[in-house]
This record gives C-alpha cells, sequence and structure tokens, in this order.
C-alpha cells in the first residue's frame, strides 16, 4: 500500500543536498510524496517552480511564534554547554547572541533541574501547539514525516510534538557535519536520526540523548555522486581550467568568515615561481558564501597570479559578493561541481570546513590552516575553531596542520610529498569512514528500507 510522506523543507542548503541529489527518487517510486516549505521565507530564496515537484505546499511561518522557539532552543543549548569541549567559546557566542541578562540567567539559573522544569512549562505554554501545522498534516493524511535539517529551523520543535500526537513516525535526516554537536533538540527526539558515521552517532547520543536504536548510520546524501566514476571528469576539468593531466594541482578551498585569502595566495604563487614549480598549479576555490569585510584583502582580479586559477564555477558568486551583493547564483555550489574538482585535483590546502573530510574520502592528502591566532578570521569563525567533530579529525587524519602565515609553505611542501604516497592516501579513506561512511552505504536504499520498517 502506498504511504502519503510529507518530507519538510525549511533551508536552501537542504535543498540542495537533499532535493537537487535526488534522495528520494527511490520512495518515490512506492510512495505518494508531498513536500512542504515555509512560505515568502528568507531561509528559503530558491524559486520552488523550478524544482518541478509535485504536490508542493507552503506554510506560512508565524515569525513571533519562531522566534519564541529560537530563544527556547537557545536557552537549552546554553543550559547543556557543559558538555561540550569548546564552552568558552560557546559562552562568547551566546553573550552576544542573548546580551549578558539574559546569558546570566540562561546559564545559572536554568543549570537546575526543578527551574529549568518549569521554564520548560512556561515556554511550552508560551509558544502552544502549531495548530494550523497539525491541520495540515490531518488535512493530507500524513503517514511519514521527513525531515532534512540542520536540526535547528522552522520545523524541528513542531515536527516531533505533532509527530507523537497523532502518532506519524518522525525521520530526520542530518544536514551538515557539526549538527549533533552544535545544536539542541528542544523537546523529545525523531523516532530515528539519520547520521554520517560512527563520529555523529556518538555525539548525537551523548548531545541530543537520542538513543543509540533510533539512530542509523547512513553516510552523507549530498556526497552519495563521490561514488561516481566516471573517467571523464578529471579530463572534462582539466581542459575546462586549461591544464594537462600530467600536472599537479592543489586546490586552495576558501572559507566564509572574513579570512585574508589572496594574501596567502599570493604567497605561495611567489614561492612556485621561485622554486620553478612548472609542473604545479593552484586552483583557488573561494566559497560562495565569503565575507568580504577583511579591509587587509586585495580582491582575486587586482593581482596577476602566475600560477593561480580560479575555479570557473566560483567566479560568479565571488564577483556579486566582492560587490556585496546579497543574492548568489545556488545553482553554481551544486554539489556536481564539488566533486568535479575534488576528483581532478591532487591535494587540499583549506582552513576548516567541510571540504576537508569530503577530500579524505577520495584519498586525496589535506593541509589545514588553524592559527594560533584566532582573529584572523571575523564573524564568529574562530569560535568554531575548538569544536569537538574538527579535534576528532585531527586525531585520527593527522594532516599537516599550518598555524601561523609563516609557515604555510610547509603545508604545499607536505602536499607535495603526500600527492605521490599511494598508501598513505588509502589509509587516509580508510580513516575517512569513521566520521562518514558514504563510499561504502547507499542512502537512497538506506532510507527506503527505514521507512517501510517504520511505517509497516
Amino acid at each position: 500500500m502506498r504511504k502519503k510522506i510529507g518530507i519538510f523543507i525549511d533551508h536552501d542548503i537542504t535543498i540542495r543536498h537533499f532535493i537537487k541529489s535526488n534522495i528520494f527518487s527511490e520512495l518515490e517510486k512506492e510512495n505518494e510524496l508531498h513536500y512542504f516549505f515555509p512560505k515568502n521565507h528568507r531561509r528559503v530564496r530558491t524559486k520552488l517552480n523550478n524544482l518541478r515537484i509535485k504536490n508542493l505546499h507552503e506554510i506560512l511561518i508565524d515569525e513571533s511564534r519562531a522566534y519564541k522557539i529560537r530563544m527556547f532552543y537557545h536557552a537549552l543549548n546554553l543550559r547543556n554547554l557543559k558538555k561540550k569541549i569548546n564552552q568558552k567559546d560557546e559562552e562568547i557566542r551566546y553573550k552576544k547572541i542573548l546580551g549578558n541578562k539574559l546569558f546570566f540567567f540562561y546559564k545559572y539559573f536554568l543549570k537546575f533541574n526543578i527551574i529549568f522544569y518549569f521554564f520548560k512549562l512556561y515556554k511550552k505554554k508560551q509558544i502552544k501547539n502549531n495548530l494550523n501545522l497539525s491541520k495540515i498534516l490531518k488535512d493530507n493524511n500524513i503517514d511519514l514525516i521527513i525531515h532534512p535539517t540542520v536540526l535547528e529551523g522552522l520545523f524541528v520543535y513542531d515536527l516531533i510534538n505533532i509527530g507523537k500526537s497523532f502518532s506519524i513516525p518522525t525521520i530526520y535526516l542530518m544536514n551538515s557535519w557539526d549538527n549533533p554537536s552544535t545544536k539542541a533538540l528542544i523537546d523529545g527526539a525523531p523516532d530515528k536520526l539519520f547520521v554520517w558515521g560512527e563520529q555523529t552517532k556518538v555525539h548525537a547520543n551523548e548531545y541530543l540523548d537520542i538513543p543509540n536504536d533510533k539512530i542509523v548510520v547512513a553516510g552523507a546524501a549530498q556526497m552519495q555522486l563521490f561514488k561516481n566514476s566516471s573517467i571523464d571528469v578529471k579530463k572534462n576539468y582539466r581542459s575546462l581550467i586549461d591544464t594537462q593531466l600530467d600536472e599537479k594541482i592543489i586546490c586552495y578551498a576558501g572559507s566564509s568568515r572574513g579570512f585574508n585569502e589572496t594574501e596567502q595566495l599570493a604567497k605561495i604563487d611567489d614561492y612556485i615561481a621561485n622554486q620553478k614549480l612548472k609542473k604545479l598549479k593552484i586552483l583557488y576555490k573561494p566559497h560562495p558564501w565569503k565575507d568580504f569585510s577583511n579591509k587587509n584583502e586585495k580582491n582575486f582580479f587586482e593581482y596577476n597570479f602566475n600560477n593561480i586559477i580560479m575555479d570557473p564555477y566560483s567566479k560568479e558568486n565571488y564577483v556579486m559578493r566582492s560587490n556585496k551583493s546579497a543574492k548568489i547564483n545556488i545553482n553554481l555550489i551544486d554539489y556536481n561541481y564539488t566533486f568535479r574538482i575534488l576528483k581532478s585535483i591532487d591535494g587540499l590546502f583549506t582552513p576548516l570546513s567541510t571540504i576537508m573530510l569530503e577530500a579524505t574520502m577520495l584519498g586525496i592528502p589535506v593541509s589545514v590552516y588553524y592559527p594560533k591566532n584566532r582573529n584572523e578570521f571575523s564573524s564568529g569563525f574562530h569560535y568554531d575553531l575548538g569544536r569537538r567533530m574538527f579535534k576528532e579529525f585531527f586525531e585520527i587524519i593527522n594532516p599537516s596542520v599550518v598555524t601561523t602565515q609563516q609557515n604555510i609553505l610547509e603545508g604545499i611542501n607536505f602536499l607535495l610529498e603526500k600527492i605521490e604516497d599511494q598508501q598513505y592516501k588509502e589509509k587516509l579513506k580508510t580513516k575517512s569512514l569513521y566520521f562518514n561512511e558514504t563510499m561504502n552505504l547507499n542512502y537512497r536504499e538506506i532510507l527506503n528500507h527505514n521507512v517501510k520498517e517504520t511505517t509497516r
């Protein structure tokens, strides 16, 4: 019997990672899928008509209520800071978010269980039930809820509660590497939470209090295409950037957080010229949401680089962001483009970013810029530097770690050495499985199996 499945999307990034990756294609063969999006909300700027989705619904969001839920979420997350290894950094961040008075109350009073119990009752009464969303689920006779999520957003709180009230099973699909270790579930847990690997399974259990039997290791939805072994990817991309197959390419993948990247690129460009490394090129992949707030950073196009190429898929968004545009071309951050780049390079140099995990999954040596001077990053990125998932990555993968501007070239030399080490690269692939089991698992099949198991 075909089931009616409600898929709730509340962010452009989950559109990119789940819908554009066709993750629900297997489910669609045997079930009736209904897609629900927030109506006219800043979190979803994608033109929904372009997605060509059947059974598309838009839901009006009560902004006042959403704000109350978000403040409730902050209270719980702050209360749970004692579990986190970067507690001091998170406290500084929360002082900026909440202000000193609210921060003081949340931190020092809500730590007492009896006070938190009554605070929680008061907040739930203040927020009230989402009658509109309940009605939508009932009117559409939804049998199962699936929510791809960053574990904080417009539907996370309500769907768990409504699911329990109406005995509708809920399956949450983790979107990003840091979700289980940096977020908080306000009230209860979904019936199933999909995570990337053993690391995020541990984090979901420790930080979100989700029992192990409710956690499903499935790999990352958006990275399923990494298993594509097409031999034409490298040849086509190398042709696009006018480089030969016998040249070595190190990708410099940028940050979103106000970091002076072109200064580092200039230093690397000079080094390649001085050492006469004729068969080496640097591919610059700026972050699509790059922050240009660093006053010392010159625009990439102000330089006359000899050995550095900008990724052609990144150019348009780089130009728009440098011109202070709030918009980006979402079509240019498709994971197909990331895949083409990773399959075409030999090494990766990057500040802290998920791309360093993606590279190791493919056996690509990585050098990470992790500065001692945290103020080199703006926009709060320096708070991320102590996060647990990164620390565990360093402990297990043991990449080259560059801590000062003066040592950047050591990172490049490490990559040049490891590029030729096939044994090292195979070990990287094996080690990466602790963080992300994508290369060994079929996400669509696992999702399909769990849907059948949950709804039978």
